[in-house]
């Protein structure tokens, strides 16, 4: 019987990378921000202007996560093979400390985006599912996903001449191939100089 080489014998698959960007624009904001409940709005407020995921974000805790004194945010995310949790800092830029100022959980819940009763966070995947979604559709936004909203952060942010090292430290949650902010790992606890961080996100505040 004639050896086969594996290479002939076997056809081999290699999957195709689909980079997908896509990111909420200037006409499409105001056609969301409408078709949402008023209490809704600021859940979206507050992925734009930190970039974090849907879990991170409805993870949030006022006392462990949001310092108003020294003007971060704190997320987390998964690293290395045994998927060890490391927390980041998020600059707070002005726009970011009022959206957060006005949420009625303040002082009142642990979490910053708790459930009906205040008792634990409300589930994001519900919200999303609820809430965001029909909310898509009554806007007329397709194609568009809650992550979608990280990458709406990161183009603004470029638009504003924020340095490109501070860009990918701010998006640095655990993605997939293909994603743009795959190597986004960088966080301002690293940095060499925060205050120049801090400085340079302070102009993702303005002109919102």
């Amino acid at each position: 019987m004639p050896l086969v080489s594996p290479i002939k014998a076997k056809k081999h698959f290699y999957p195709e990378t689909h980079s997908r960007t896509r990111h909420l624009s200037d006409d499409e904001e105001p056609r969301l921000r409408d078709a949402l409940p008023a209490a809704a709005w600021p859940k979206v407020e507050v992925a734009m202007l930190t970039g974090f995921d849907l879990e991170v974000q409805f993870g949030l805790r006022w006392a462990e996560d949001v310092n108003f004194e020294a003007r971060t945010v704190r997320g987390w995310r998964r690293k290395g093979r045994q998927r060890k949790l490391t927390h980041y800092d998020v600059p707070m830029s002005d726009d970011l400390a009022a959206v957060l100022r006005a949420l009625p959980s303040r002082l009142k819940s642990p979490w910053v985006f708790p459930n009906a009763s205040g008792t634990n966070r409300a589930l994001g995947k519900l919200f999303v599912r609820r809430v965001f979604g029909p909310a898509l559709r009554r806007a007329k936004i397709p194609d568009f996903r809650w992550k979608d909203l990280r990458h709406t952060f990161a183009s603004r942010l470029r638009q504003r001449g924020v340095d490109i090292q501070d860009h990918r430290s701010a998006t640095r949650s655990a993605t997939s191939p293909g994603d743009p902010f795959t190597d986004c790992r960088r966080g301002w606890r690293e940095s060499e100089d925060s205050s120049r961080g801090s400085a340079q996100w302070a102009v993702l505040g303005s002109n919102q």
